[in-house]
Formats: structure tokens, sequence, C-alpha cells
């Protein structure tokens, strides 16, 4: 992946769910701002 492209993500949806795709630091970027990263967000007890 170039570069210049490192913080940039693409989403990708359908019936079935959804893909991010981007650098391995974009992607954890955007689901912790998703609230999407397991273990962030409360647990089950």
């Amino acid at each position: 992946m170039d570069e210049a492209f490192d913080d940039e993500i693409e989403i990708i949806r359908d019936d079935d769910g959804m893909a991010v795709i981007g650098s391995d630091a974009a992607v954890q970027s955007f689901l912790e701002s998703e609230g999407l990263v397991p273990g962030t967000s409360g647990s089950i007890d």
C-alpha cells in the first residue's frame, strides 16, 4: 500500500455485513472511533 494512503480505509457493505479495508493502523483507528473494537466498549458478565 502506498504511504500516501496509509490513513485511508475503504468500506464495503452488502446484505451479509461489511468489510473495512486499509492499513492496520487506519482500520484499527476506524474501529476504535466507531466503538467496534472488542473489549473497549464494556464487558459481558
